[in-house]
Parts: structure tokens; sequence; C-alpha cells
């Protein structure tokens, strides 16, 4: 937790640092909504569920096509907005909405993102301080959350250098919206994936060579989520049991084992015979 509170710190400095210096780049893309907000959505609930909080999105209910625009600040933007939300509400909901703004038959189109709470809200003398540099609401503030006081400053100038504009809306006790108006041109039509055809890959038993219990079950779960068998060995030695038996198409083998080495077992597995062509990954 410590790590990823510092690798944030130097990653909002970072940021801030290329922004002064003219040094962002943007790189366009052409993107589903839906399916970014989703994104999003799919990697702060964790966040949201620890406190026990709801996290709600909501689309346009006119159908919005593909759009084509910086993704990337798009992003960094509604993460930065989002994970404030979740640290400064305790009961509740956090909410993300679009709307779109005029019609939705012209080349480019205006987007109103909202990230609103239920949390404790923003003083009014506070309001406007908040998107400078290195600033937070109060100086209780950093002792309770840290932070850097840069996550508001970085959205605000990425979303002037998309053309559009960061405001915020709050009450204290009566949580904060936070509203982001974007324009994106019109996307190219994507292709549907569902229409591609992917070939079908029968099922397989997979030989996990792997010492830590958390990689043993990362491992584990995603090759059972593929449809695939897994068969864990914590030591080189146990490996090479195994292998002997027979009925293993490929095996995922870490280098770095008790006792003897994945590169020393993978020699030795080589050697057994019926196993020099096996799949060692």
């Amino acid at each position: 937790t410590s790590g990823k509170g510092l690798m944030g710190l130097l990653n909002s400095i970072l940021d801030y640092s290329k922004l002064e210096q003219g040094q962002t780049a943007g790189e366009t893309v052409v993107f589903d909504l839906a399916e970014a907000l989703g994104d999003i959505a799919l990697l702060m609930a964790p966040m949201a569920e620890e406190k026990g909080l709801r996290l709600v999105t909501e689309l346009p209910e006119v159908a919005l096509p593909s759009l084509q625009g910086d993704m990337g600040k798009l992003r960094q933007i509604l993460f930065n907005l989002v994970s404030n939300a979740v640290k400064f509400t305790d009961t509740g909901e956090v909410r993300i909405a679009v709307a779109l703004l005029g019609p939705a038959d012209t080349d480019t189109l205006r987007l109103r993102f909202t990230v609103s709470d239920t949390g404790r809200g923003i003083g009014p003398e506070a309001l406007e301080r908040i998107f400078g540099a290195f600033q937070q609401e109060d100086p209780q503030t950093a002792r309770m959350h840290g932070g850097t006081g840069l996550g508001l400053t970085i959205s605000r100038r990425l979303a002037g250098l998309m053309g559009g504009m960061l405001t915020v809306a709050s009450e204290q006790s009566k949580g904060a919206t936070f509203t982001l108006h974007l324009p994106f041109a019109r996307g190219a039509v994507l292709p549907d994936p569902r229409a591609e055809q992917v070939p079908l890959l029968s099922a397989l038993t997979v030989l996990v060579v792997e010492d830590h219990p958390v990689n043993q079950e990362v491992a584990a779960g995603f090759l059972s989520g593929l449809g695939h068998r897994a068969v864990i060995a914590e030591t080189g030695e146990a490996a090479l049991e195994l292998a002997a038996t027979g009925g293993f198409d490929a095996v995922l083998m870490d280098v770095n084992l008790p006792g003897i080495s994945g590169i020393a077992t993978t020699r030795r597995l080589r050697g057994l015979q019926g196993l020099d062509r096996l799949p060692v990954i």
C-alpha cells in the first residue's frame, strides 16, 4: 500500500511537470464510450466496494456513435475524479453520468460528464483553490487522505488541452459534483467483435511450476477461466516427477524456484523420453 501511494505521488508530479513544460502528447483514437466507461467502472469498483459504496454509471438515452479523440486523457481525468469521490465518501454512492448536449447526427458531439458523490462536500471558500497546484481543501485533508494536491490541477489542464472545461459544485455535508464538458469528433464505425470468427481451442492440461502461492492462484485462475486445467508443482523436482507421468500439453515454468532453477528443470525435462517437444513457457 505504501508503495502504491508513493507511485501515485511520483506519477502526479511527473504528469504536472510534463504539463508545465508543454510535453504532454495527445493520441487520437476511435473508441466506444460505453466500453470505455465500463472499463473505468470495473477498475474503480473494488475501491468503492471496500468502503461499501455503490458505483453507478449512466449513459445517454440516445445511442452514441463511436467517438474520436484522446481517450487516454479522458480516462485519466475520470480516474482522478472517481478516485477522489470514493476517497471522500463514506456512505452512499458515486455516480458517473454522461449526457449528450445537442443532436447526435453532427460531426462534433458535445458531451457532459458528471462525477457526483454523497460525501462530505467541499467548503465554498475552497471550490476554486482545490484546482491550484499542490492545493487541497485544508491541511487536515492531506493528513487524513494523503495525495499531492495535483490531481484536479492536472485534470483541469487536460480538459483544456482537449478543448473542454472542468468545474465543480458542492455544499458541505451534501457531496460534490464535478462537471466535465468535452467535444469529440464522430468516429468511424467500429467493427462488431461478435462478427469475428475466433477459432476454438480445445481444453489443455497445463503444468504450472510456481512456488509462490499467490502466483499459483493467479495462474490457475486464468487458466481455469480460459477453459483449461492447471496442475501445480512448487519445485523443479516435483515438476519433473509430474511431467514424467505424461498427459501435459504445455508447461508454465517459473525461473526462480527453490532447489533447482526453472532453467535447469527445463534442461532436465528435455532429457526425459517423449518430452523433447513439450512447449515450455
